[in-house]
């Protein structure tokens, strides 16, 4: 189990909203302790599953392997709806692939890069189709494989590390990409792949869909979080 605190989610500037969410529920800040490990199932069910998300910014533990792992998760959930219009195109398919090696140890930062690179060349095939499912499965592939690297200077010298803020919004990405992708498959309005992913845009199907997306979403979240020590 991934955790959070008070004080470590009051400092992160994107969790702010929440913050203020679980300290009027626990009421007494102060009694709770802003120290006190929180489990990120408990913010799941007092402040909701986007914010959830948001605070693996903010975990006691390290929480990078497991975002981007959550984040293929997602890709892969809906890789069947870039499959069906493409499927002899394994590129997305590769790209989740590589991107669960990487969050392991067991593939480079250049093979991230490549597949990341793969899964955007499949999804603009897929916009020049006008095939708005198909794109947007495969832009959740992308967004999974997605590198953030960026200068860290020491006393010896500069290396490059990955935001965990980055890899964060990452995740959100992809699993926006995925509910946009099962309702244009579902009906939504989608020419040239631009689809509004908003309750009030779609048929029915689309909605319904959209919405199925999201809860199995929040359960996987919730069943992976129950697997990860902490």
């Amino acid at each position: 189990m991934l955790h959070t605190t008070l004080r470590l989610a009051k400092k992160a500037e994107d969790y702010q909203r929440s913050y203020r969410k679980f300290a009027k529920h626990i009421g007494n800040v102060e009694g709770f302790g802003e120290d006190t490990p929180i489990p990120l199932i408990d913010i799941i069910d007092v402040c909701g599953f986007d914010d959830a998300i948001l605070c693996l910014i903010c975990t006691v533990e390290e929480s990078k392997k497991f975002s981007r792992l959550l984040a293929c998760e997602f890709a892969e959930h809906v890789l069947q709806i870039f499959e069906k219009d493409y499927p002899g195109d394994k590129r997305p398919r590769e790209a989740i692939a590589v991107a669960r090696r990487f969050a392991r140890g067991k593939a480079t930062i250049g093979e991230l890069s490549d597949a990341a690179y793969d899964g955007h060349t499949a999804g603009e095939l897929a916009r020049k189709a006008a095939s708005a499912g198909a794109f947007w499965a495969a832009f959740a592939a992308e967004e999974a494989a997605k590198r953030f690297w960026q200068p860290k200077y020491e006393d010896n010298g500069v290396s490059m590390i990955a935001p965990i803020v980055d890899i964060v919004f990452s995740v959100r990405s992809t699993g926006w990409a995925a509910v946009v992708a099962v309702r244009a498959a579902a009906g939504a309005p989608g020419g040239s792949a631009v689809v509004v992913c908003d309750s009030g845009h779609g048929g029915d199907d689309a909605q319904t869909a959209g919405i199925a997306e999201l809860e199995w979403q929040e359960k996987r979240f919730r069943e992976l979080l129950g697997k990860t020590p902490g």
